[in-house]
């Protein structure tokens, strides 16, 4: 769809630049030629393949970036179509009775292939040629000769269509002058002048000259102008010393402010929103100037408040007076369904720790509790946890099963342009640990969300408190069967130093003063995302800033908790669109932990650190991932304590990254029922780097690795693999086989084990 819209850009381009342009580009259609011995098709009789397009001459633009214009196109014949047509000439030869029989057999199969095949056409050569022409003329080449060369390669036996550029002189801009913008004020004059990027001496480009008058139009449209416009512009040439002279113009109009706000709600039977709410959380407002890019944001804030469908604003349709600056307008909300329940099974992948889930789940909500757009929920789920370890264990998966409550205030502050919103609930839940321990939760998060202004670099900033009470009801007797199988006093330590965590929550909670938290967090977060796309982007960055830890600001004994420690991270992804069918995908983060209490003080696991998966380093199982003294983990006998230690005791530091290359397989031509497939198909080459230090269980162990500051370089793992995706409407599904190509640790062989990652969603 780009190709296309812009070829025909391009065309209406050299439209109207050639009424404005005082001298003709020559044209030397006798050198178009069309040989007489071109290799006639077997498919269609009377016509000729085209086998190979070729661009000569060319230096500005390259020979990919050439076919994309072009409409000729040459055949792409697959692999299945070229084995089938090596036998079908094979048995052509063969004079056998077999032969005889299977012919038209194959015949018929190699008409299943027709679509791969591309034919000469004269008239879509000649308008390839206009296409070219046009396009190197909007990038400054005004006058570049072009023509074409249908003939045979006497060599390959193929038909090849040449197509000979002479690019000619490249154009400069003399100079740069836009008319209508006289009569504005000094301020918005200025404003005016940081959108103008071309100046005089740049090469002619007619796409980057729409793109400034563009962006200046935006800027009048955002300063009360509502009618601005601009028109292309005249170019005139001197072709004596290579330079255009360029003439835009704007059509600014008169200055327009916002009158009266009415409100027009397709309620369906149901509860209005009252009507302060809405003008609250809306930016527009009477007696404002114009600004699309006010409207737009009002918009985007009425449609997160999650009560309407669809929401539009626009003038309101009556006669306004000619000397009268203000026009009414009119908001249309556009209500959804406000109370609804669901039932069903679901596969997620959990945001936390990145894990693939299986479960059901039930849930009832309203999305207008009490007339403001409050929303409330009552839900519980089952979830099998981490699905990728099951299958690459064979494990029993552990379990959890949730129930809880929670409540939404949409609009709680409002501070300038920002919007602060409000959550909170209540969740009680229960789960398996390493198919150990019975874990009892209650969890109280209070959750402040605002949406920042859209030109600072991060749009939305969170300040979150988690209040959790942690029970591992079953701890004495856990600890019980893993001392059982202690057979020396070092056994038993690195027993007890598996346990530390859960040990730490059981010796609080029964302290005799009394504690109503095992945690109380403050978080802080902020995130900058300008991605194209929210699951399969293809250019733009998503930024990441959080701070976590102990809650200093309610640190009385009773609330505090004994999660002491305070967590960093910092996470950045960048998306390159490389070409029309290929994404460059970058990915780099970085977490830190400092404990404050080292012996007695805990992190919450979902809190720790881990390495490896299908997120993470591919190459490694999800949480395997560490550098640490391998030795230490021989010391442990008991199989049950040496598996929760592996995957459930995580790490205080993490580095990781990724270069991930996505290409689409659109273009590749297949049998036509097929063609759907590929449409939405991907693969993928990536090499991931990291690790995870400070391994917590080795924490007060003399075998523990001193790291070192160069051991956060020359310690990280690297992988490199491929990858398959599938796009659907909620995002791409995934398999991804990654190789190892350093451990740090040496235990595992260059490129010697392959693993196998399930996935939804990107890797990043």
């Amino acid at each position: 769809m780009k190709v296309i819209f812009n070829k025909f850009l391009y065309v209406v381009f050299f439209f109207i630049f050639s009424i404005n342009i005082s001298t003709a580009a020559p044209v030397n259609d006798t050198l178009n030629f069309i040989s007489d011995k071109l290799y006639v098709s077997i498919q269609e009789v009377g016509n000729y393949e085209i086998d190979q397009i070729n661009f000569i001459g060319n230096s500005f633009f390259s020979k990919e970036e050439l076919s994309a214009y072009v409409s000729s196109k040459s055949s792409n014949i697959t692999f299945a179509h070229q084995r089938l047509l090596n036998i079908y000439k094979q048995l052509k030869i063969n004079n056998s009775v077999i032969s005889k029989y299977l012919i038209p057999k194959i015949e018929t199969a190699l008409k299943s292939f027709k679509s791969e095949y591309s034919y000469f056409n004269q008239e879509v050569a000649v308008l390839d040629i206009d296409i070219l022409k046009n396009l190197y003329h909007v990038n400054g080449f005004h006058f570049p000769n072009i023509y074409y060369q249908f003939v045979p390669d006497t060599i390959q036996h193929i038909n090849v269509l040449n197509f000979y550029i002479d690019e000619k002189e490249h154009y400069k801009i003399s100079s740069i002058e836009y008319k209508g913008l006289d009569n504005l004020s000094d301020r918005s004059k200025n404003r005016i002048e940081t959108y103008r990027t071309i100046k005089p001496g740049d090469y002619f480009n007619e796409q980057d000259i729409e793109t400034e008058m563009t962006r200046i139009n935006s800027s009048l449209l955002n300063i009360g102008y509502m009618y601005s416009k601009w028109d292309y512009p005249n170019v005139v040439m001197d072709s004596t010393v290579y330079t255009d002279s360029i003439v835009g113009y704007f059509d600014v109009g008169k200055r327009i402010k916002i009158g009266n706000l009415i409100f027009v709600d397709s309620t369906n039977n149901q509860k209005k929103v009252a009507q302060s709410t809405k003008e609250k959380i809306m930016i527009l407002k009477s007696g404002d100037y114009y600004s699309k890019r006010r409207i737009d944001r009002s918009i985007e804030y009425l449609l997160s408040m999650g009560t309407f469908e669809s929401v539009s604003i626009d003038t309101l349709n009556r006669d306004y007076d000619p000397n009268d600056d203000t026009r009414d307008f009119v908001i249309r909300c556009n209500y959804r369904k406000l109370k609804e329940w669901d039932v069903g099974l679901f596969i997620d992948q959990t945001q936390i720790d990145n894990l693939v889930n299986v479960g059901a789940n039930a849930s009832i909500r309203h999305r207008n509790l009490f007339g403001s757009a409050q929303r409330g929920e009552l839900f519980a789920n089952f979830s099998f946890k981490d699905l990728n370890h099951v299958l690459s264990n064979w494990r029993f998966p552990d379990y959890e099963f949730k129930l809880g409550v929670s409540y939404t205030q949409p609009l709680l502050w409002k501070l300038n342009n920002s919007r602060i919103a409000f959550t909170t609930g209540m969740i009680y839940s229960l789960e398996t640990i390493s198919d150990l321990f019975k874990v009892a939760s209650l969890s109280i998060p209070v959750k402040f969300p605002a949406k920042l202004s859209r030109t600072s670099y991060f749009s939305n900033i969170q300040i979150e408190f988690n209040f959790d009470r942690e029970n591992p009801y079953n701890y004495n007797s856990v600890l019980g069967y893993a001392l059982d199988s202690a057979r020396t006093q070092q056994d038993t330590n690195n027993i007890l130093r598996a346990f530390t965590l859960y040990d730490n929550i059981y010796n609080y909670l029964n302290e005799p003063e009394t504690h109503l938290f095992t945690s109380n967090i403050l978080s802080i977060s902020l995130t900058g995302d300008n991605r194209n796309h929210p699951f399969s982007p293809t250019k733009g960055h998503f930024s990441y800033i959080g701070i976590d830890g102990l809650n200093v600001f309610l640190s009385h004994n009773y609330i505090s908790g004994n999660a002491k420690y305070f967590r960093g991270q910092l996470i950045h992804n960048n998306y390159i669109d490389v070409s029309s069918f290929g994404v460059l995908a970058l990915k780099g983060k970085i977490g830190t932990t400092y404990l404050m209490d080292q012996e007695y003080a805990f992190v919450p696991l979902e809190r720790q650190f881990f390495a490896g998966g299908a997120n993470s380093v591919r190459a490694w199982r999800a949480r395997e991932l560490r550098y640490h003294n391998p030795e230490i983990l021989d010391e442990i006998v008991d199989d049950n304590t040496k598996y929760y230690i592996t995957n459930y005791i995580g790490s205080r530091t993490l580095i990781e990254g990724s270069i991930e290359y996505r290409r689409c397989l659109s273009d590749i031509m297949v049998n036509q029922s097929l063609q759907w497939l590929m449409n939405n198909l991907w693969t993928t080459v990536f090499i991931d780097f990291g690790n995870a230090f400070g391994w917590y269980y080795e924490d007060n162990n003399d075998k523990a690795i001193d790291i070192k500051w160069s051991d956060y370089i020359t310690k990280l793992a690297v992988a490199s693999g491929i990858g398959i995706r599938y796009e659907t409407p909620v995002g791409p599904i995934r398999i991804d086989l990654a190789f190892p190509v350093y451990d740090p640790l040496k235990q595992r062989r260059f490129f010697g084990d392959c693993t196998v990652h399930f996935g939804i969603g990107h890797a990043f």
